[in-house]
């Protein structure tokens, strides 16, 4: 083919005769569609696919058939979209990316409130506002939006807004590409409302506070000599170049109070007042020209010290208990009541006031010194009397052991902490157990805010004691006697029953409870003697054994006597 023609939708990509494929756009709701097509010799002829084109589905395939004057043929295809949306409109239009600090009075607000359907808006935007960036939310992801100044097109977020008004149009392009809806938005940036300084200061003189433009009232002290400023001793810069500063109050200065005001107009009208009090001395000086605070070093005051400033907080370690706080006037006809204070330091706060009269003239000066917690919980010494410790101490050490005896029950312990005020407690080292024991010194420092642990490990000797503490010999009915009588350091004793005793129990208890006993319990007994051992078996595995001869005597009673004449008399027993 020579040409193809659609008389709506998009043919993509464009037509060329070597092209047999295509893609056409339509409309959702389209229900027809016009094609034409001339092929590319007159002797050529369309077979079919020319004039009108029922849409019948989302997707259509429609096929133009070109026959040669040879009888050969081409078929171009078509795949019919009717798939582009035919919303006109947007669904919300604003600005983004607006100062929120500066939108203040009626700026930042569209008006009227967006409409789809209302076209013309307007909008005020504070002078910080430098660049357009226009928000907008299409209804559908086909749609496109341009933004138009003049008679050029701008790339949003990127365009240099000018003071004063601005119309900017907003096109809405549906997925054909058609202009549907173009909005108006007139943005006026307004005039600049800034009224900072920058920079403030008096040639001479140091503000109190530091100068910060969020801070609007300073102080500064002068001398009772001083009676007026000139322009040219304040520095005083705006923040926005257009702005001004006009200053008042920096002539006639009287004793006492002078407040100097430095207004800041910005080019829109707004303005701030800055206010410097000028403290203007008195005849008679009552202020100091230093303190110092020492508890055999010096201190640092917070702030460092000025005679305009009345109030200071020094920071003192943990470690010392006592300070000296030393007041030095001005002027030598100052009466300074306690000039040098020596202190006992509690823990926390200690609240030291000055006070000085230069003929009837007072100031009044406070100084808090903070003792800190004492955080020293270290021990100088650590002595143990039954053992030596090892390694051998270091305050920085705290781990040790010590080797001790069986018979160590309990130990004594010498723990000397670096600090007078440190609590040290010891646990662990009563009733001492064979083998390993841990033994804990604490440390803790007054207010037990800190604390540090030194760990013994005591290694107790393993008992040898396999000695027995009695040994008894007893049936339901009796307990016999030992001959000797027990004693631990007598091995071999002596038991006598009587015939009829079949059986005795024998108990046996050892002098440590660390020791294990076997051999007691029920015992049968043969007629004479039955020699039982009794075995000690010691902690550390000594053996001791203890033997018991319990004799059964015989029975030389008979038990029948009879005769074959006569009967006994008396019967037989």
């Amino acid at each position: 083919m020579k040409e193809l023609n659609i008389d709506k939708g998009i043919l993509l990509p464009t037509f060329d005769s070597e092209t047999y494929i295509y893609d056409v756009y339509e409309y959702i709701d389209e229900e027809e569609m016009d094609i034409d097509a001339i092929p590319n010799q007159e002797t050529s002829e369309i077979l079919s696919g020319k004039g009108k084109v029922e849409l019948t589905s989302d997707v259509n395939v429609h096929y133009i058939i070109v026959q040669a004057e040879d009888g050969s043929e081409e078929t171009y295809t078509l795949n019919i979209h009717r798939s582009i949306l035919k919303d006109e409109t947007l669904s919300n239009l604003a600005l983004n990316n607006l100062p929120e600090e500066q939108c203040i009075n009626d700026k930042c607000i569209l008006t009227p409130a967006f409409n789809e359907d209302v076209i013309s808006y307007k909008i005020k935007v504070p002078y910080e506002y430098e660049k357009l960036d226009v928000l907008y939310e299409t209804k559908n992801e086909q749609q496109k939006v341009k933004l138009k100044v003049g008679d050029n097109y701008i790339e949003n977020g990127d365009y240099d807004l000018p003071q004063g008004k601005t119309k900017v149009l907003v096109e809405v392009y549906d997925g054909l590409n058609k202009l549907t809806k173009t909005y108006e938005l007139e943005v006026e940036r307004c005039k600049s409302s800034n009224t900072y300084l920058s920079n403030l200061e008096i040639e001479g003189y140091e503000l109190e506070p530091e100068f910060n433009k969020e801070i609007q009232e300073y102080t500064i002290y002068i001398d009772k000599n001083k009676n007026e400023f000139s322009l040219d001793d304040f520095i005083a810069i705006p923040e926005f170049d257009g702005s001004r500063v006009v200053i008042n109050g920096y002539t006639y200065l009287e004793e006492g109070n002078n407040d100097i005001t430095l207004e800041v107009i910005a080019p829109d009208g707004s303005t701030r007042e800055y206010i410097v009090h000028a403290i203007k001395a008195s005849e008679y000086d009552s202020r100091l020209r230093n303190i110092t605070v020492s508890t055999g070093v010096f201190h640092n005051l917070s702030p460092e010290f000025k005679s305009t400033t009345y109030e200071y907080t020094v920071i003192v370690p943990g470690i010392y208990n006592k300070a000296t706080v030393e007041a030095f006037a001005e002027d030598l006809d100052t009466v300074i009541t306690e000039q040098k204070q020596e202190i006992e330091l509690v823990t926390g706060n200690n609240i030291v006031t000055i006070r000085t009269n230069n003929h009837g003239v007072t100031s009044t000066y406070t100084v808090n010194v903070i003792k800190q917690p004492n955080t020293d919980v270290d021990l100088i010494s650590l002595i143990v009397d039954e053992g030596n410790i090892t390694p051998t101490f270091e305050r920085s050490t705290t781990k040790y052991s010590v080797n001790v005896g069986e018979d160590t029950e309990n130990l004594t312990i010498h723990a000397t902490p670096s600090s007078k005020e440190a609590i040290v407690t010891i646990t662990g080292n009563e009733r001492l157990r064979s083998g390993k024991n841990t033994v804990n010194v604490i440390v803790q420092n007054k207010d037990k805010t800190a604390s540090k642990t030194y760990q013994l490990t005591v290694n107790k000797a393993l008992s040898s004691n396999n000695r027995l503490s009695e040994i008894k010999v007893f049936d339901d009915d009796n307990e016999y006697s030992l001959d000797p009588e027990f004693d631990e350091n007598m091995h071999y004793y002596r038991v006598v029953v009587n015939d009829d005793i079949e059986k005795v129990n024998i108990d046996a208890k050892s002098s440590s409870s660390y020791a294990t006993v076997t051999g007691i319990g029920e015992e049968y007994l043969d007629y004479g003697d039955n020699i039982k051992e009794i075995t000690v078996t010691a902690e550390n595995g000594n053996v001791d054994t203890y033997r018991v001869n319990i004799h059964r005597n015989y029975n030389l009673n008979l038990s029948l006597l009879e005769s074959d004449k006569g009967e006994l008399d008396p019967e037989f027993d």
